[in-house]
């Protein structure tokens, strides 16, 4: 029981990241090179303040560094193809593809490659989740097919995340949890750089390197960072076909609660439909 109580505790923490995240990119835009911008600020943070808390230091084993830089390597990936898909269509899309890829792709593959059990109720839940996730975000326009195929490349890159973060943790050769915080934080300091090399430069200026939005940064790093050390710890004694699921639902529940109470945002009738579809399908992996 205390797994879950710790995986609720990083999905409220994760809801209060985008509520900080919301209010940088209100501030400093929604740009592809302001968003890796903002990411390699994240990593440093995240990096640092984990350091700290690990007593300054981190041993670094080969694999571990190899699957924090692969891991950031797919995450700038879905990023790049978000904004992409966000050009050719509206955020709603690739909402959809990502969310649902984070928690059905390590879902299967624990289910296939790593003997996890079938369970009739949890995949009613994971269904019951993913049906949530399309009808709060209905409304988008038909896409075509270039539009369908990146949403594809999101679904499975956002999932081989999960499924790598997952592998690495129930590996023999693997850093401690906070320590791979730190990589993750490293490899995300040095390569959203080496990213926005090849990225155009908004004409606008932005204030995303100021003294408030650096602290904002700052603090999105300690929520974000948190919380994703918690899913790490959760990743350890709990199934993949658990974990994701859960995080994903219970998500959901507590950003939707966290736009209300920081942002004034009056749910619409079908949010309010998939917030109780996405209580129904978390309480069916407890």
């Amino acid at each position: 029981m205390t797994d879950y109580l710790l995986l609720i505790l990083a999905d409220i923490l994760l809801a209060l990241y985008f509520a900080a995240t919301k209010v940088y990119q209100k501030r400093a835009g929604t740009a592809l090179y302001t968003g890796l911008l903002f990411n390699a600020a994240l990593g440093f943070f995240r990096a640092l303040l984990f350091f700290a808390v690990n007593g300054f230091k981190c041993p670094l084993t080969p694999f571990s560094v190899a699957i924090a830089a692969a891991m950031s390597v797919l995450c700038i990936a879905y990023t790049c193809l978000g904004f992409l898909i966000m050009e050719r269509d509206d955020m709603t899309l690739y909402t959809v593809f990502l969310m649902t890829g984070g928690m059905a792709v390590p879902y299967i593959w624990g289910l296939i490659f790593l003997g996890e059990p079938f369970s009739v109720l949890r995949t009613l839940g994971l269904l019951l989740i993913a049906l949530a996730i399309v009808i709060m975000n209905t409304g988008s326009k038909r896409p075509d097919k270039k539009t369908v195929l990146l949403c594809l490349a999101v679904f499975f890159l956002n999932g081989f995340v999960s499924v790598i973060s997952k592998e690495h943790q129930i590996a023999a050769g693997a850093v401690s949890s906070s320590e791979f915080v730190i990589l993750d934080g490293a490899a995300k300091m040095i390569l959203c750089p080496l990213a926005l090399l090849f990225v155009k430069k908004p004409q606008e200026k932005t204030e995303g390197l100021s003294p408030k939005m650096l602290a904002l940064t700052a603090l999105s790093a300690a929520l974000g960072g948190i919380s994703y050390f918690l899913q790490l710890k959760g990743a350890i004694n709990l199934p993949a076909t658990v974990l994701y699921p859960f995080v994903t639902g219970g998500s959901i529940i507590f950003t939707a609660l966290a736009g209300r109470v920081f942002f004034g945002e009056k749910p619409k009738k079908r949010t309010l439909i998939g917030i109780a579809l996405c209580f129904l399908g978390t309480v069916l992996f407890l």
